[in-house]
């Protein structure tokens, strides 16, 4: 026992003996003496696994597989703010034919991913990308649209899902091989069903010349001219229908696929005018004569016009006139219905309606609520105005309308029933 009791402290000894030290140690008589420092050896980031992370934002046909980016190992993060997400592509402009490299920096993101459309329109998506990194572009893969541009989009991750991400775009600028020289309309201003001329020329490498009209809004139609010369010039008929003013688009593309636009208009003089007094400045379409009548209540009126035997209801329901709601309904009601209930009884001085003011105002509703409790009683009988109309003006979408008697009162119909009131020139504008 005494033996192996004088082994245990010799080995404490040693294993004493030989521990570094510590500010504090009152160790004396023991030179420490560091480990030789291991050659540096330079070792190249990590690449990402050759397996892509895919993940389609529109449909789950709308994806491409293509191999994870490497990281440059030599580029150095792009200068970047905290909270900042910044985004560069390089050199640019490039060749629709060239490749692009892109840099980014997230500081503080957990992930990056990037994206950008191929020419099949299927998503190009690099998931799950470092922070701070860089990869390269070819030009011939990429979607070019909105212009001589490619897009590319980067979304980086603060937290666990897209609830906590933040994203940027980046258009990368595309150097053409040709140019539209001119693309012009004559005459600036015609009647419609008058011709025109376009003229147009395009200098360098193009392939690809076409000619587009456009809607009254503003949008691509199906009408056009297709497979066009570099230069020339062709007559279009402006359609009888057609107001306000006509476009043309011209598109050029060269070989690489980059295309480049051009626009040009003619104003349209208006056949039509209003059929009241001080209108507004808009162009109108020919105004729809009728007859109509009108009855008034606590809370708004009512207009019937027989050119469309349907019944206008304006409803008072804000003191703000372009948020008074308005609203329009079939006439349902017919010779040999009743024209009114015997079972309502009107206080002294208001009215039941009749016939299909009537009908409408004890059976219909607005926006869930009954009409009758929005309008309350009728303040007066209907009256009837003989030569009333109903015009509207030519604007594409959200146009406005105007209903009344030419030499009396006129209420102004904003688009979408939003908003209604009393028209009184112009100037009167509220």
């Amino acid at each position: 026992m005494r033996k192996w009791l004088a082994v245990v402290l010799a080995l404490i000894s040693l294993l004493t003996a030989c521990a570094p030290s510590r500010p504090g140690d009152e160790t004396t008589g023991v030179t420490l003496v560091p480990p030789s420092p291991l050659a540096a050896t330079a070792v190249p980031p990590i690449s990402p696994s050759p397996t892509p992370t895919t993940a389609p934002l529109a449909s789950p046909q709308s994806h491409t597989e293509v191999p994870a980016p490497t990281r440059q190992p030599d580029a150095a993060a792009i200068p970047c703010a905290e909270g900042e997400i910044c985004l560069t592509a390089g050199p640019v402009p490039v060749a629709g034919d060239g490749t692009v490299t892109l840099q980014w920096n997230a500081p503080g993101a957990l992930k990056v991913d990037i994206s950008w459309w191929n020419r099949q329109q299927r998503e190009v998506l690099h998931a799950g990308l470092e922070p701070a990194g860089s990869l390269d572009l070819a030009i011939a893969e990429a979607a070019i649209g909105g212009g001589p541009v490619v897009t590319v989009y980067l979304r980086a991750y603060y937290g666990d899902d897209e609830a906590d991400s933040h994203f940027r775009t980046l258009e990368i600028p595309l150097q053409a091989q040709h140019a539209v020289a001119s693309f012009a309309v004559s005459p600036q201003r015609v009647d419609p069903g008058d011709q025109v001329t376009l003229r147009w020329e395009v200098t360098g490498d193009a392939q690809d010349v076409s000619i587009t009209v456009l809607d009254e809004s503003g949008l691509l139609t199906n009408e056009g001219y297709r497979d066009l010369a570099a230069s020339g010039s062709v007559s279009v008929t402006v359609a009888p229908q057609r107001r306000n003013h006509m476009s043309f688009l011209l598109y050029a593309s060269d070989a690489h696929g980059v295309w480049l636009s051009e626009s040009a208009a003619v104003e349209i003089t208006c056949p039509d005018v209003w059929f009241f007094p001080d209108p507004p400045a808009d162009c109108p379409w020919p105004a729809h004569p009728t007859k109509m009548a009108v009855q008034r209540f606590e809370h708004g009126l009512m207009i019937w016009t027989e050119w469309e035997d349907r019944i206008r209801v304006f409803f008072d329901d804000s003191t703000n006139v372009h948020l008074r709601s308005w609203a329009m309904y079939e006439n349902a009601w017919f010779e040999g219905m009743p024209e009114s209930s015997p079972a309502i009884v009107p206080p002294s001085g208001y009215h039941q309606p009749v016939r299909g003011f009537g009908q409408l105002w004890r059976e219909g509703s607005h926006r869930g609520t009954p009409i009758r409790e929005l309008l309350g009683w009728a303040v007066e009988t209907e009256w009837a105005i003989e030569r009333g109309a109903v015009q509207c003006d030519t604007l594409p979408k959200y146009s406005t309308c105007y209903v009344g008697d030419p030499q009396g009162t006129v209420y102004l119909e904003e688009p979408e029933g939003s908003g209604w009131y009393e028209w009184a020139g112009p100037e009167a504008i509220p």
